[in-house]
């Protein structure tokens, strides 16, 4: 199919807007053991939170957040080394599994505003542009066209195209495409917007900002 693409802007983010609610400070702040929060407002849950947090060491408070996001998908001995590796290396962009890197940046961010910065820094990238598809109107693409789309436009060798360049040439699927993008947002006149990390894509992968080309979508058998 043939697409064209323009890419409009690129801003850098440390934190993710809206991401942590006030119902998440408050069953943090029973996890510390902290009363009396239900009638708090944000601000104030979130000093509270940060007090509670750094009367700890940060693996102990990166242990906290980490059952309360986690608990669900990692064992608790997998916490618990995480909880001792996030103070060394940058999770957000290193864990093998990139379906929890969107967690680990947000659980990241937090630690670090906790602790002024005693975290190593994750950032992401969101990138607005206009993707027009011929013969094809629905109102969000996948994530996999986009980033095939994207490629059109990386630079030699960027990390994505070294590492899936099967998935994004259409031969295999690519499911790994919704753990790298990690929100994706429809505008106006085939506008749309990506949230990811910096460590998958930034300004500097791009060696032009528009094309038009062909890409080739990956099909099941009982697609074809």
């Amino acid at each position: 199919m043939n697409v064209h693409l323009k890419i409009q802007s690129f801003e850098t983010l440390d934190s993710i807007p809206d991401f942590w609610t006030l119902r998440d400070y408050h069953a943090i702040l029973e996890r510390c053991d902290i009363d009396d929060f239900a009638q708090m407002s944000f601000p104030e849950a979130e000093e509270m939170l940060f007090m509670a947090l750094t009367d700890m060491e940060p693996d102990e408070a990166a242990k906290i957040i980490l059952n309360y996001k986690l608990s669900d998908t990692l064992r608790a001995g997998q916490i618990e080394q995480m909880s001792h590796e996030m103070l060394e290396d940058c999770l957000p962009e290193e864990h093998p599994d990139i379906s929890l890197h969107y967690c680990l940046f947000n659980i990241n961010e937090l630690l670090n505003r906790a602790f002024k910065n005693q975290f190593p820094e994750a950032t992401a990238t969101r990138i607005r542009f206009q993707l027009k598809v011929d013969g094809i109107t629905q109102a969000l693409p996948s994530k996999e066209l986009i980033l095939q789309a994207f490629a059109l436009c990386f630079t030699e060798g960027q990390i994505i195209t070294r590492l899936y360049e099967e998935q994004l040439a259409g031969q295999l699927a690519f499911p790994e495409s919704e753990s790298i993008l990690w929100q994706l947002h429809a505008h106006k006149d085939h506008e749309y917007s990506i949230l990811t990390s910096r460590y998958w894509i930034e300004r500097e992968d791009f060696s032009t900002l528009a094309a038009d080309g062909k890409i080739k979508l990956f099909k099941t058998v009982a697609e074809h």
